[in-house]
């Protein structure tokens, strides 16, 4: 099948001047999406600038004083004690059958040589409720 030649060429311009017009659509939606992005990251920019002025405001109040009374001091402390050794509890030990802390691991792991019972509540299968947490 044989297409003139002048009727060929007519064909090819006019796929050219199509193939152009849709090059100009897909450039003006690339300069929407660009705007866009432009705008976004101002956006970026106030939202970065807002969380950077609450960061500081949290350093600045970083250190608080808290103020305790007497027996409120005493609780803390008797919360913190390990119930073998009376001392600061090293490693805490939390027994889930009186849902507390009850010592410190090294005191806690020697305890069930002497007697099977939980150390505070005296609820049976010592060994199988605790639990070590890490205080930071």
């Amino acid at each position: 099948m044989a297409v003139p030649e002048a009727d060929f060429q007519a064909v090819q311009q006019k796929r050219r001047r199509i193939s152009r017009r849709d090059d100009d659509g897909g450039l003006d939606s690339v300069f929407e999406k660009i705007e866009e992005v432009v705008l976004a990251a101002q956006g970026l920019s106030e939202v970065t600038t807002a969380i950077q002025g609450l960061s500081d405001l949290i350093n600045r109040n970083k250190t608080t004083t808290l103020v305790l009374t007497e027996q409120q001091t005493m609780t803390v402390k008797a919360a913190f004690t390990c119930l073998v050794c009376k001392g600061f509890m090293q490693d805490p030990v939390f027994a889930t059958c009186c849902q507390s802390l009850v010592g410190c691991r090294s005191c806690t792991t020697l305890w069930p040589q002497e007697s099977s019972l939980c150390l505070k509540c005296r609820a049976d299968d010592f060994s199988v409720n605790i639990h070590s947490y890490w205080l930071c």
